[in-house]
C-alpha cells in the first residue's frame, strides 16, 4: 500500500496539482481530515482540457464531514478543489495493487 500527502494542514482555498491514477494502481482511496460544518472538497476529472466534477445520482462526489473518504479506479486524472474557508485540512491518497 503506498500513500501521498495531497493537502497537508492547508488553512485556506487549495486546488491539487494533477493526480494521475493509473490502471494498475488499483483501487484509490482520498481520506480527509480538518472539514467542518458545510464545507466540502470537491472531487474532479480531467476531461479533454477542462475539470469537471464528478457526479453521482445528481450531486457531486465530495469529501466532507460526513464522508471523509472516496474512492476510485483509474484510469484518470484528479484533481481536489478545496473551500476557501477550510482550516487545517490534510488529504491523504492511499493506493493499493490489485
Amino acid at each position: 500500500m503506498a500513500s501521498e500527502t495531497i493537502f497537508n494542514g492547508i488553512t485556506a482555498g487549495a486546488t491539487s496539482d494533477d493526480i494521475v491514477i493509473s490502471q494498475d494502481e488499483g483501487i484509490v482511496v482520498f481520506f480527509q481530515e480538518g472539514i467542518a460544518g458545510v464545507e466540502a472538497i470537491v472531487l474532479k476529472q480531467k476531461v479533454g482540457s477542462n475539470y469537471v466534477a464528478i457526479v453521482e445520482s445528481g450531486a457531486a462526489i465530495v469529501l466532507d464531514v460526513n464522508n471523509t473518504n472516496q474512492g476510485c479506479r483509474g484510469p484518470a486524472i484528479i484533481q481536489l478543489v478545496c473551500p476557501s474557508t477550510a482550516g487545517a485540512t490534510t488529504v491523504v491518497k492511499m493506493s493499493r495493487q490489485p
